[in-house]
């Protein structure tokens, strides 16, 4: 028989750690879950293609100046669930800081990544449901074993898209 205090306490602790690895504003995971993905072996142990997405909104701080900050939640919001929607179980959405967002996708090499990028760019760029209009940039790299090293190719093919004009994704080249 299930003591009900005890499932009490253990529901409690869930939501507890939900809240702790969850960005209020957004719903997606934090920088602390990245940390528990990374040095869990969830990433390090997995054996099939990972591939790791940083991608921002453009010209985020326009929108905050033009619209104000409410706005500007309300866009972050708005990018937050969707992306939720859309990656569903293939990976983790995780809000790096500000403006900017990874997605780790597990067993999806850079092809498939950008495929699925470009789609979901192109959705939120045509949306007529959020609070203003905005586009995204992205950046994509292979995990090849060290994944700071990874986020940092993800992070430089995020600057090739916002230099070659936005509202566009690139996959890291050496």
């Amino acid at each position: 028989i299930l003591d009900v205090g005890y499932l009490d306490d253990y529901l409690n602790g869930k939501k507890l750690e939900d809240i702790m690895v969850r960005d209020p504003l957004t719903g997606v995971f934090n920088r602390r879950k990245l940390e528990q993905l990374v040095t869990d072996d969830r990433i390090n142990g997995h054996s099939g293609n990972i591939s790791v997405v940083m991608l921002d909104i453009d010209l985020f701080k326009n929108v905050n100046d033009k619209y104000g900050h409410y706005v500007g939640d309300e866009v972050l919001s708005f990018l937050g669930r969707s992306l939720l929607d859309s990656v569903g179980d293939q990976g983790s959405v995780i809000r790096f800081g500000g403006e900017e967002f990874m997605i780790i996708f597990f067993d999806t090499d850079t092809a498939a990544a950008q495929r699925f990028m470009d789609t979901e760019r192109e959705k939120i760029a045509d949306s007529s449901d959020a609070a203003v209009h905005f586009t995204i940039s992205a950046g994509i790299a292979a995990y090849g074993g060290e994944f700071s090293s990874c986020m940092k190719q993800a992070d430089e093919a995020l600057y090739q898209a916002k230099e070659h004009g936005r509202n566009r994704v690139c996959i890291y080249t050496k």
